[in-house]
Parts: C-alpha cells; structure tokens; sequence
C-alpha cells in the first residue's frame, strides 16, 4: 500500500514538473516574440528620425528581454542547474506546440538524436526551439537525420527565423559549434553539425517519420 501510494505520488509530481517546464517553455517565447517584435520596430522607426520612439521600443526592447532572461533562469536554485536540454527533448517540444494549436510534425526524432556530442546535441536542440519561437504561425516540418558522421536538421515553415536578427543568431551559434546553416527566403533552416560516429547504420539513413514524436 506504502509503495502503491509513493508511485502515485511520484507520478504526480512528475506530472506537476512537465506541466511546469512546458508553461516555462510558453512563456519564454512568448517574451522571445515580444523581444523581436519590439526589436523589428526600433529599427523600422529609425529609418524615420524619431528618436522618441525609437528610444521607447528600445527600452520596451529591454524590458521583454530581461523578463526572458529571467523566465528562462526560471529564479530557483534548481532552475539554474538543471541540466541543459538535448536533442531527443525535442519529442517533447514539439509535443507542447502541437497543444498550444500549431501544426507541427517531425521525422527522424529521436533516433537520430541517439549519441550525440553534448554540445551538438544542444545546439540542435536551440535552433529549433528558436526557429518555433519566431513568430510565426503556419504549419512547420523538422526533419533530422544522420549521414557520414554528421547530423542533419531541417526545419520548413519559419519565415521569420530565415531572416534577420534570428538567422544572424543562429548563424553565430551553429558556426561556434564548427557547423553550417543555410536559409532560403522560402522560410527553410538547413543546418549540418559534426556528429561523432553514427552509433549505427540504421540511424545514418533518415528515420521513417512520425507525426506523433
């Protein structure tokens, strides 16, 4: 009865953590969107010479910023270490837009995310939490696959990070990693990372997709 009960509560805590990590996860691009919102508008006043407003969206600007910051700090101790998300975390962020109303369906998650270098990992992760959190709203394609030691992401459908201060970011951070990022107007990120050795030759073809992941 003791261990029926602990499970129970354990499950139930679990769930209490999920739910909040998820609402962190809303929250946090949400304030990323008002970040780029406010920032997209700065620089459209500054064409016009009306430094008044171009100083209120910058400090708007900031404002968001530092709630992003803090948001994503998360203000606990336990926040601050926790361990940092990987590739195979990914099933679950997409699983959190697709509540939120936001077609999105992925192919070759998780396997292919199996083995990868921490660093590489995480930075496959960040590129799509930050092309998802662009501001867009249609419908968005990922694919990740594996092929001769390296790792392949695609994401289609994210106009607003294939251009301007978000693909400029992402071209810094995948570049740090020794990668490369392509985009195309079209609203597609094709990014290539050193991925180590292909733990087998089942994951260095592209995985049969799934909707669901």
């Amino acid at each position: 009865m003791v261990t029926r009960e602990s499970g129970a509560l354990a499950d139930t805590e679990r769930r209490a953590a999920d739910k909040a990590a998820a609402e962190r996860r809303r929250i946090a691009t949400e304030l990323h969107r008002e970040v780029l919102e406010h920032t997209e508008r700065m620089v459209a006043r500054s064409g016009t010479g009306d430094l008044d407003d171009v100083a209120t969206e910058a400090r708007a600007a900031l404002a968001a910023m530092r709630k992003l910051l803090g948001s994503l700090r998360g203000g606990t101790e336990e926040a601050r270490h926790a361990p940092q998300p990987v590739a195979a975390d990914l099933v679950e962020l997409c699983r959190t837009w697709r509540a939120a109303g936001r077609k999105v369906t992925s192919h070759g998650l998780p396997r292919a995310a199996e083995g990868l270098p921490a660093a590489v990992s995480l930075t496959v992760y960040r590129v799509v939490e930050a092309a998802l959190g662009a501001g867009d709203r249609g419908p968005v394609r990922i694919t990740l696959r594996r092929r001769r030691e390296r790792v392949h992401l695609t994401v289609t459908g994210v106009l607003l990070a294939a251009a301007g201060p978000v693909a400029e970011r992402l071209r810094v951070q995948v570049e740090a990693g020794e990668g490369e990022l392509t985009v195309d107007r079209a609203g597609t990120l094709r990014v290539s990372l050193p991925a180590g050795d292909t733990p087998n030759r089942a994951v260095s073809q592209e995985v049969t997709s799934s909707p669901y992941a």
